[in-house]
Parts: C-alpha cells; structure tokens; sequence
C-alpha cells in the first residue's frame, strides 16, 4: 500500500469564454514546488474545473511534454450530475532539485470546447515526512477471502499541516471493493478506517494496490505564511509595523497582511482569488 500527501497545483489561466469550461481559481498557481525526495507514481497535487453549460464529464490532458514523460494526469470519476470534475497530476519521473518542469493541462467538456493553463513545477531540497504525516500506516492489510461486506480492515492516523489552519482530509483510491470512513479525533489528527465494501475473490485477484491521499486544498482567505519581527532596541522596544512592498511585483495585489493580538506577528493573508 502506498501512502502519499497531496499537493494541490496552481497554475496561471487563460480567460475562457461562455460555454468554456473554467479551471478552478482556487486550485491554479503558477509555480509548485515539489520536495526531490517525492516517489515516482505520488500524486503531487490536484485540479478542478467547472462548466458554465454543465457539458460534463470533463476530461483532463497533458500538453507539450515532448519525449520525456515527467508528470501524468488522471481523470477522476466525475458524471453530469456533479458541479466540479478533479484530476490528479501524478509524478512519473524522479525531480531533480532546481530543474524545472513546463506543461500545459487542458481541460476538455462533451461538445469538445477547452480551456489551458501553463503549468510549472520544480524540485526542492526539501524532504517529505511521511512519519510525521502519517503516524500510523499500515503497509500490508491481510484479508481472509471470506471476510463479509462491512469489515474494518485496518486503522490510519494523518496528521495535517501545523501551519494551515484547515483540517485534512482522506481518500482512499486503487479498488472499488475498498473505502474509508473517517473521523477527527483531534484538532490535530484524522483517524480513518479502511473497509471492505465488496466480496473478495483470491483466485480472481489476490493482491489490490491501494493509494491513500491526504487533502488539504488552500482558498482565498487562508493564511500563507506567518511572520515575527522583533525591535532591536531591547531596552525600549517599538511597536512593529507590518506593509507589503511590491518593487514591482505584480502578485503582490493579491495579498495582504492580518495583524494578530501579538503586536509582533503578522499574518500574510489572500485577499482575492488567483
């Protein structure tokens, strides 16, 4: 069983027209960065998108990876009746720190008419802990063939990020004959139950590969990052003041600063959609 945490990307967005389909604001960034250490065949992050007509499902592509396939795209299940279709971008080649990776993804609806978006991830130096994120992982659940409809398999803990203020949540994907109810048991953690949902046929199949993803997904409002500053003058200290400088920067519109009960700390916060 593999374990991994889901990044969801960003990207920036050609403006689509009526009829169009529309990739998700809160789900499209730019640049994404991706620790080298992340295994080939992880999901590194997510995108949605819409459709003004409801043309669905929509259907995600890869464009412009020439030769060496670094990133791959899956289309999650998605009908007429939902109001988003996702797809998760998957890692098929091992990132090498500082190198970049461009791509464009489209996204496609019934009658055909699409939207793109430039995409763009690099490797970091960063490493991914998936002890911390996952405290309590099995890797191999055995299952007697017999086992009824119903049965709890086995018990996972994740741990969210202590910096983002939204609790995680989990999904459980690679069978139809499996999936996982889940609970906060923390405002930290969140236990889920993997479950058997169908019969088991050993000499049919005798082995499932089951992914289990950790969500987080960032919107217009959540804080990016916090912020101390101390006055040097330890005798007398001043009140600290906080301000966004753009030196031209044209994201920087986008952003603003929260001041919290600690004169001290700020809070980068987003002020609107990407």
């Amino acid at each position: 069983m593999t374990f991994t945490a889901a990044l969801v990307l960003l990207c920036a967005a050609w403006g689509a027209r009526g009829g169009q389909p529309v990739f998700d604001p809160s789900t499209l960034m730019r640049l994404v960065l991706v620790p080298a250490d992340a295994t080939v065949g992880s999901v590194i992050y997510r995108v949605r998108a819409s459709d003004p007509d409801y043309d669905y499902p929509l259907h995600f592509e890869l464009i412009g990876q020439m030769g060496r396939l670094d990133i791959g795209i899956e289309s999650l299940p998605c009908t007429r009746y939902n109001s988003v279709c996702q797809a998760n971008v998957i890692l098929l080649r091992r990132l090498e720190p500082g190198r970049y990776v461009d791509f464009r993804l489209s996204v496609r609806n019934t009658r055909g008419s699409s939207s793109r978006i430039a995409c763009s991830i690099t490797g970091t130096n960063a490493t991914t802990p998936r002890d911390t994120i996952f405290p309590h992982q099995p890797s191999i659940i055995l299952v007697p063939e017999d086992a009824k409809r119903g049965t709890d398999l086995e018990i996972v803990i994740a741990r969210k990020n202590p910096l983002s203020p939204k609790p995680l949540e989990l999904e459980l994907w690679g069978s139809p004959l499996f999936a996982i109810r889940q609970r906060r048991v923390s405002t930290e953690n969140t236990e889920g139950t993997i479950f058997l949902v169908g019969p088991l046929d050993f000499e049919a199949q005798s082995m499932y590969h089951l992914t289990l993803l950790a969500v987080v997904i960032k919107v217009p409002g959540d804080m990016v990052v916090k912020v101390r500053a101390e006055d040097g003058d330890k005798g007398a200290p001043r009140p600290i003041r906080y301000g966004l400088v753009s030196e031209g920067n044209p994201f920087t519109p986008f952003f603003n600063i929260n001041e919290t009960t600690d004169p001290n700390e700020g809070k980068h916060l987003r002020t609107r959609k990407l």
